[in-house]
């Protein structure tokens, strides 16, 4: 699973999100509680910056889990359990199968 370290990171993410789920950003919008003209920002990358109880919010509402977990913690898993060098874990449950990031 990737690594989200940038603002760029969490907008492929969402928009893959998007995606993947087969919604517009109308009906994608809806979902996180916003509106359509902020997720065309958002996905462009103009949207101003985010407190972050509102991006907490949003990816939840998106269907991730968050799971955060050191570096250390992810070396020492060894390579059964440690697919990347990822700070952060952003998983979701699915019934269509799932989507990888």
């Amino acid at each position: 699973m990737p690594a989200i370290r940038t603002p760029n990171d969490l907008v492929a993410l969402l928009k893959g999100r998007r995606l993947e789920l087969g919604e517009s950003q109308t009906q994608f919008a809806a979902r996180i509680r916003k509106t359509q003209s902020w997720v065309s920002d958002f996905e462009r990358n103009v949207t101003p910056n985010i407190y972050i109880g509102t991006m907490l919010e949003i990816l939840s509402l998106a269907g991730f889990d968050l799971n955060a977990v050191s570096r250390e913690a992810r070396y020492d898993a060894g390579p059964d359990e440690d697919d990347d060098d990822a700070d952060l874990a952003l998983d979701f449950q699915d019934d269509a199968g799932g989507f990888t990031p």
